[in-house]
């Protein structure tokens, strides 16, 4: 076997290896957002008391019961995968069967992926925010506990890479260098039917398209809201998120312009301490605030924000060349427009110009009062929605969930 071979061979096994992964992600995703449904489920019978609660616990008992049967064997599943694809890289590579190839590719899967860490599954026990917590929080560990072994297997890091069609956003995981050699031609917008996804880069993009595909993948809340902007269910226009990075004008997002500023996201935790009642945001539930925000925006205003955006544009212009002006007035009439009085009193061609300007001033605070209305009016009622849903996401999920209005 040549070293041309040898690397033809093992490059084809961490593609096969990143690829499983990626299939990984999306099947534990589902098992997950199940969980959630069969708990919302439970917890509506438990509520309605009597006889019925008692099916709820029954019901939380059976899931137990059934999830610590199939996970290790999804685990196992999972391990078989890998074993195959390596496998079938590496026997393709070679163009010939190679004798126990499977024995030798499964001991090393084994060794890479010991008895799955997943930890004991437990509906029952706790009150509901901590079995929902609970539930959050191992699925985050196992999803990185595989990445970690699979990637200390395959000698390479994988990174995602997210595009979109008319049918929504979809997900590749690639090794590292597969992930260099595609970024370097990736493109600064990604275009999901209805849904739209701009910045000043494609790490930019990627890194936020990347964070909503995650919470498209975990949350049914996410996974209906990405599945309605992405239709453009009951939309009168697309919905459009603009990365931008560390920006000195926006903080975590700006309703006017779209902007997502991913730097202030990023510095939230992924998932919030257990039990915090201080209205802890993950970064997760920071997207499902503002993307039900333009969602709730799209689906009851018949226009998009552009007008109202541009107005208030032009009013900051006319704002810095109005302070630009006074300044440059003599100082007597300064002091009489801002409310003082002089001796002897303004000229008439004083006057005159202490006219003009207030006139201006008093112009543009009337346009200005009216764009912020409007503003106000568009931005109010998808902030207030967007609490309520940002809270039912964070239900959903285990995290505190009543932030304030």
């Amino acid at each position: 076997m040549t070293a041309a071979q040898i690397s033809t061979a093992w490059s084809a096994v961490q593609r096969r290896i990143a690829s499983s992964y990626g299939s990984f992600y999306d099947t534990i995703g589902l098992v997950q957002r199940s969980i959630y449904g069969f708990l919302q489920s439970a917890e509506a019978l438990e509520h309605t008391g009597g006889t019925v609660a008692a099916a709820g616990a029954i019901m939380r008992s059976t899931a137990t019961a059934f999830l610590t049967a199939e996970l290790p064997a999804l685990h196992e599943l999972i391990k078989q995968q890998i074993t195959t694809a390596a496998v079938d890289a590496i026997q393709d590579a070679l163009q010939r069967t190679v004798p126990c190839l499977d024995q030798q590719v499964k001991a090393a899967v084994d060794g890479a992926l010991p008895a799955s860490g997943f930890g004991t599954i437990n509906l029952a026990t706790g009150t509901s925010r901590e079995i929902r917590f609970r539930v959050t929080s191992q699925f985050a560990a196992y999803r990185a506990a595989v990445q970690t072994a699979l990637q200390t297997m395959a000698g390479t890091t994988f990174q995602p890479i997210v595009t979109g069609n008319a049918t929504g956003l979809h997900m590749e995981m690639l090794t590292a260098g597969d992930h260099a050699t595609r970024m370097a031609s990736a493109g600064t917008s990604i275009d999901a039917n209805h849904l739209h996804m701009t910045g000043g880069n494609a790490a930019d993009v990627q890194s936020m398209a990347w964070d909503v595909y995650q919470m498209q993948a975990t949350s049914n809340n996410g996974n209906q809201l990405v599945t309605n902007m992405v239709s453009g269910t009951g939309q009168h226009f697309d919905v459009v998120m603009k990365a931008v990075n560390a920006s000195p004008t926006t903080s975590y997002d700006a309703f006017i312009n779209n902007e997502v500023d991913i730097a202030d996201i990023h510095g939230e935790a992924t998932v919030p301490a257990a039990g915090s009642a201080s209205h802890p945001q993950a970064q997760e539930s920071v997207y499902a605030h503002f993307l039900h925000e333009r969602q709730y925006d799209a689906t009851h205003a018949a226009t998009d924000m552009t007008t109202i955006r541009t107005q208030a544009q032009t009013l900051e212009t006319q704002r810095v060349q109005l302070t630009t002006d006074l300044t440059a007035l003599p100082a007597r009439i300064q002091t009489v427009l801002h409310g003082g009085t002089v001796t002897p009193p303004l000229n008439p061609a004083e006057t005159t110009q202490a006219t003009a300007w207030a006139t201006r001033a008093t112009t543009w605070q009337t346009a200005q009062t009216a764009n912020q209305a409007a503003f106000n009016g568009r931005f109010n009622p998808a902030h207030s929605y967007a609490i309520d849903q940002e809270n039912a996401y964070n239900r959903e999920r285990g995290f505190d969930d009543a932030r304030p209005h």
